[in-house]
């Protein structure tokens, strides 16, 4: 008798649920033993009545096929029973038309308990299990919600045992990549070589440990289906551990290190084979991990999706920020807020300017030493860091404390939020997955902002005069996303052609008016741009006003014109003498515009004096 010869670990025996298999493995039944071929047009079948568990129509243990069967009425069942005459694969099928009525498959044991169900919504439904010799199984059809509808029932016995989809596997080279995931791989066979005599193939399975810490590799299947063993190799293919038991359960516990590779070979004794085993593989970790926190499943995060981790290095730390801490695998969340286990952890990278398409975005990164820093953005926001000009930082020297960083935003960023991750190691040229022996890994929720045009304002209306220089105003002009400078633009388009000096500063200064008698008015278009996008143009008027100054009967400007003040005209009489000035307080001077108007007779007159407000 044969007994363990491992002692590398045990654990619980698990019950193996075969559950429903690849229906593209079918077989052909090795016997066909049809009955009577009838049209069913309404009413019962040939192995009527069987609508219970206690009727149930004896097909004894073969294989067969059997067809114009009917459940023929709404809540209608039809039940089987069939005796295995040894331990073999059993399949059951059944066809119908599924657009005439939905039918469901169930295979129970001799107590009525379910063992497996197919449900679904084709033409076809299919259980499998592995049958022990002796043991008897009920088989039940009936109408998904009362449907009825004619079928056929194929039982397929023995079931050759098929290929499983990892082949092919049979050798170290073919081993199947594992990566460094936690794995859990059903359904899976041993197989008969085609025309070797007691020969099977083996599996093989290549995995790379995460970290240094304890791998435990699991085999579960039915030992009276075929007894499996199973080995587990290093790099060099040298043997480090094996499970030779007579059990259901294959099972080795080893210690493994950092980025080394192991091969894994599940076998059958002696040639045996057998219809189904299950594989785990699952790790433990001997050191402290930083993990990322962006969501899992567009990005790579958790660790059996080779999320970003760092080894805590607790003699020589190296981080971002304030700290790091350690988690036991990654913290995906919708904000990438997960991983602040122990108080806010983000805290090492700071942006000064919005992200907006084509523009440099300007951010602060704090390191506590010497190290190479990598980040990444998803700019077009479809769950990958992986597309061209999305890594804006690679191998860039991080000194310790604040560090000045900038990178341009592409034009062609979709505004929305979106996530980043920065990644600050020792190592170099590490990727937005995987591992990395020191540092941290910090991931954030950024948003994007749409480049909008900035806003031209030339202030304004504004008044000239002969001999005096007018002064415009630009800066009253604004970009929404502050995500540029401005640069201005002014020049005339209508009016009498005046002299602009200075015409792409904000505040260009407009001369050279000519004297006419009649007001006169420039018009001046303003345009600003933030070296991405222009505005729109927007104009202001000049107006020209005639000046009057010490002429017989006219008026003359005592202060200069500010068209945001008020006006006030004086006008008095006065005798051959000349035209008396009037003095007016300064406080009047200062808060308005002061016109004097004065008549000179022939005669020494005085005249009274009167003082207009006109605005």
């Amino acid at each position: 008798m044969r007994t363990r010869s491992s002692s590398l670990g045990r654990r619980n025996r698990r019950p193996l649920d075969l559950g429903n298999p690849d229906r593209k493995l079918f077989r052909k039944s090795l016997l066909v033993e049809p009955l009577e071929a009838r049209l069913l047009l309404a009413g019962p079948d040939v192995f009527e009545p069987n609508d219970s568990f206690s009727q149930a129509f004896d097909l004894v243990g073969s294989a067969q096929t059997h067809v114009n069967l009917s459940i023929h009425e709404a809540n209608n069942e039809d039940w089987y029973k069939w005796t295995a005459t040894g331990s073999e694969l059993l399949n059951v099928k059944t066809q119908f038309v599924h657009a005439n009525g939905d039918l469901e498959l169930e295979l129970r044991d001799s107590l009525n308990n379910l063992i497996v169900g197919s449900y679904g919504t084709s033409d076809t439904e299919n259980v499998r299990t592995s049958a022990t010799s002796g043991e008897t199984y009920y088989i039940r059809v009936y109408g998904h919600a009362g449907s009825t509808n004619d079928y056929s029932i194929q039982i397929d016995w023995p079931l050759p045992i098929p290929a499983d989809y990892l082949e092919p596997n049979d050798s170290f080279d073919e081993a199947t990549d594992l990566g460094t995931f936690t794995e859990e791989l059903p359904d899976l066979t041993i197989h008969p070589i085609p025309g070797a005599e007691f020969v099977s193939n083996e599996d093989y399975y290549r995995w790379k440990a995460p970290a240094n810490g304890t791998m435990f590799v699991d085999a579960i299947f039915v030992h009276a289906l075929g007894d499996l063993d199973m080995a587990v190799y290093d790099s060099n293919q040298v043997m480090l551990g094996g499970a030779t038991s007579v059990d259901d359960d294959e099972y080795i516990t080893l210690s493994v290190n950092f980025g080394e590779t192991y091969y894994i070979h599940v076998y059958g004794w002696s040639g045996s084979v057998n219809p189904r085993y299950d594989l785990s593989v699952n790790f433990q970790g001997n050191e402290e991990f930083d993990f990322g926190d962006a969501p899992d499943g567009p990005y790579p995060t958790w660790l059996n999706n080779d999320g970003a981790r760092h080894l805590i290095d607790l003699q020589e730390p190296l981080f971002l920020g304030n700290s790091v801490d350690s988690e036991p695998d990654g913290q995906p969340n919708a904000n990438a807020t997960g991983d602040e286990l122990n108080g806010p952890d983000e805290d090492g990278v700071f942006f000064f300017t919005p992200l907006t398409p084509g523009e440099l975005a300007d951010l602060e990164v704090i390191a506590n030493d010497f190290g190479f820093l990598q980040g990444w953005v998803d700019f077009n926001n479809n769950g990958s860091w992986a597309d061209a000009g999305e890594q804006v930082f690679f191998d860039e020297p991080l000194n310790p404390g604040a560090n000045p960083l900038g990178f341009n935003v592409p034009g062609g960023a979709i505004p929305g939020t979106t996530f980043a991750r920065f990644r600050f190691s020792r190592d170099r040229q590490i990727q937005f997955f995987g591992p990395a022996n020191d540092g941290e890994v910090e991931d954030y929720f950024v948003e994007i902002f749409a480049n909008t045009p900035p806003v031209a304002d030339p202030n304004g209306p504004y008044v000239g005069v002969e001999g005096t220089a007018v002064t415009l105003d630009g800066t009253g002009s604004y970009d929404p996303d502050a995500s540029g400078t401005l640069t201005y633009q002014w020049q005339q388009i209508s009016g009498p052609a005046v002299i602009i000096t200075n015409e792409t500063s904000v505040t260009p200064t407009i001369s050279g008016f000519t004297q006419t008698s009649s007001i006169q008015e420039c018009e001046f278009e303003l345009v600003v741009s933030n070296g991405e996008l222009t505005s729109e143009p927007d104009m202001v008027k000049v107006v020209i006003v005639r000046v009057f100054d010490d002429i017989k009967n006219g008026l003359r400007m005592l202060t200069s014109f500010d068209p945001n003040k008020p006006t006030i005209m004086t006008v008095h009489y006065s005798g051959t003498s000349g035209i008396r000035t009037i003095s007016l307080p300064s406080e009047i001077l200062g808060a308005a515009n002061v016109i004097e108007s004065g008549y000179r007779g022939d005669s020494y007159q005085f005249g009274d004096f009167l003082m207009v407000y006109l605005s």
